[in-house]
């Protein structure tokens, strides 16, 4: 299991719709991919669309200007 925190997501531009704010924290399985913010857990497969969006997100290292929102 992969755990990205707050301050390592705050460059990657992942947004929490209902907030604005980065997540509080994601956590990365095999198979799931959990994203904490301040009031609710979202579980996303990680093989969705959306849940490889996500994983392409945390792992590219370059400069980031669109939001993702979750």
């Amino acid at each position: 299991m992969k755990v990205y925190n707050k301050e390592d997501l705050s460059y990657k531009n992942i947004v929490v719709l209902e907030d604005g704010k980065p997540p509080e924290k994601i956590e990365v399985t095999e198979d799931i991919i959990k994203i904490y913010s301040s009031r609710k857990v979202f579980e996303i497969p990680a093989k969705s669309l959306r849940g490889k969006a996500i994983l392409d997100r945390l792992n590219y290292q370059g400069e980031l200007t669109q939001e993702i929102y979750i």
